[in-house]
């Protein structure tokens, strides 16, 4: 039912901006959901699926009460309106490429998979997992964390939102034990700057006991774009 619902909304985005969308369909939206509810709301599981970890035996109540994680309603909350999103992450089909590389494929199971592939195409230099939190993707996932280090990534955003000169402010939702910081914090766009980079800076205070989510949300006071964020010290989040 999520999936067909999600297929109108796509119909009906289309419909109404089909030229944006061709111009920027390899795009990936930051969008502002409705995930306030969906945060302090339980969510229910039926019988026979359990969470990693936990043993079958309490399973004779027939469900499962879990407290909802970006893991099970992702982004938020689809909706349609407004259809205009302030901000957009691009991403090319380099960047999707790049992607199987990181994941441990060669060239010639990346030209099984995809017919896109161009003749000079080569992954990136000692390409590993570590790399996909660098894909320009309006969500941020980290592997593989523990409390001894920090970890960079690198966003870039494209302003759309029809003002040419706008100031976008972050606000930083983060989980007790994490320490964020985004430089800059302010995003100063212009006629001639329409896209800009920013970086964010994980530390940790303590070592991860489960995996951690956050937040990074950009506001103009017109529109609102949001980043949700995962960090694990596990190494399969990716997959």
């Amino acid at each position: 039912m999520r999936t067909l619902r999600e297929f109108e909304d796509l119909v009906l985005v289309l419909a109404l901006h089909w030229f944006y969308w061709l111009r920027k369909s390899k795009e990936s939206q930051l969008v502002s959901p409705l995930n306030n509810a969906l945060f302090s709301f339980p969510l229910f599981l039926l019988e026979g699926i359990y969470p990693e970890g936990q043993s079958e035996s309490f399973h004779n109540y027939g469900f499962w009460i879990l407290i909802a994680t970006p893991y099970y309603y992702g982004a938020g909350e689809l909706t349609t309106g407004p259809l205009q999103p302030g901000l957009v992450s691009e991403i090319t089909t380099t960047d999707y490429l790049n992607y199987l590389c990181f994941i441990g494929l060669d060239i010639t199971s990346i030209k099984v998979i995809s017919k896109t592939v161009s003749d000079g195409f080569t992954c990136p230099k000692d390409s590993n997992a570590d790399m996909i939190s660098n894909i320009n993707y309006p969500s941020i996932a980290i592997s593989n964390f523990n409390a001894k280090e920090t970890k960079n990534v690198t966003r870039t955003v494209s302003n759309v939102g029809g003002d040419d000169q706008t100031v976008y402010s972050s606000v930083v939702d983060a989980p007790s034990g994490v320490t964020v910081k985004v430089t800059p914090d302010k995003l100063q766009f212009t006629k001639s700057s329409n896209k800009l980079s920013y970086q964010v800076v994980f530390a940790l205070t303590s070592t991860l006991k489960e995996d951690a989510f956050g937040s990074i949300t950009w506001t103009n006071g017109k529109y609102t774009v949001r980043s949700p964020f995962v960090l694990s010290g596990k190494s399969n989040i990716h997959e």
